[in-house]
């Protein structure tokens, strides 16, 4: 060994020096990574180190490229300090569920005379407490019901709707002829035109009353209108009156200015004007509706429906 070096001294200058350079490179690059590896700052210059040995000239440019990486690169984020879940524990603790009146739909509960008159209460009682037109509709079906308890309630529920909306309707319209304040007048006329609508909405009335009934729903949305013209709920509760009207390009209008005015929740308008299209009959105009307005997709109720125009499976 002691002749090599004698023989070729230029050779061993050249390896202290590379050794030198390799050090110097290896401890450049430990303290360029300390922020990304804070505790391992001797094994990051011992890395490049031996490296650069291995790989003279290359590891060199290796390790530039190396550190550049280290330092521009993003991992995902890691939560740390996380506790274990007690999947054991969280089993014994989750609350049992079961269901209260069985299998199958809750129409069917009242259609059988062999239920006890009172599950079928208990039943009328979640309806009226989620209240919905839906949940009227099956209400008011159970008014035909042979047991006299069960005709009551349903009968009361109905009632009690139909005279809490009359009365706020009282009060409203008292407030809006002695009003004399424009914004109060709107602002109570929109109440109004909301409230004659849910009694139509609800079909709490006849034939005749009804037709009264979406008039002065009209009559008070066109007041609001006039003076608060961006009124997007009023856009589309006028949408709605022109759909029970049968006058669907009116409709189409009001719909589609809704939208424009609050894009946000286009996804539970444009359902209303794809169905004006679907009853005239534009079936092409149904399907770019749905294909272009991506918040349908938010609308459980009509995730399926959407699904079946896009003609995704």
């Amino acid at each position: 060994m002691g002749d090599l070096f004698q023989s070729e001294p230029g050779f061993v200058w050249l390896f202290l020096l590379y050794l030198l350079i390799s050090a110097a490179a290896a401890f450049a690059a430990a303290i360029f990574l300390k922020k990304e590896y804070p505790n391992q700052r001797r094994g990051v210059f011992l890395f490049f180190l031996l490296f650069n040995q291995s790989m003279p000239v290359i590891g060199l440019l290796f390790t530039v490229w190396v550190v550049w990486y280290l330092k521009h690169v993003e991992y995902p984020r890691q939560l740390h300090k996380v506790e274990l879940l007690d999947l054991e524990e969280f089993a014994i603790s989750f609350p049992e569920v079961r269901r209260s009146f069985g299998e199958g739909a809750m129409l069917l509960l009242f259609e059988n005379d062999q239920i006890p008159p009172q599950m079928k209460i208990r039943a009328l009682t979640s309806l009226a407490n989620e209240l919905s037109r839906n949940n009227l509709e099956i209400i008011k079906l159970a008014l035909s019901d042979r047991n006299d308890e069960v005709r009551l309630f349903c009968f009361s529920v109905v009632d009690k709707l139909e005279k809490r909306i009359n009365e706020q309707i009282t009060i409203e319209r008292e407030r809006f002829e002695k009003s004399s304040l424009e914004k109060d007048r709107v602002d109570t006329a929109e109440r109004l035109a909301k409230l004659y609508w849910d009694l139509v909405y609800y079909a709490l009335s006849d034939e005749v009353l009804e037709k009264f009934m979406v008039r002065e729903s009209k009559r008070f949305a066109l007041f609001v209108l006039k003076h608060r013209y961006a009124s997007r709920e009023m856009h589309t509760l006028l949408g709605k009156i022109y759909l029970y009207e049968k006058d669907y390009e009116k409709a189409a209008q009001e719909f589609a200015l809704a939208i424009e005015l609050e894009e946000e929740t286009s996804g539970f308008i444009a359902p209303y004007l794809a169905e004006v299209f679907y009853i005239r009959r534009n079936f092409v105009s149904v399907k770019s509706l749905i294909n272009s307005d991506e918040d349908i997709m938010l609308n459980p109720k009509l995730y399926h429906v959407a699904q079946m125009w896009r003609g995704v499976s």
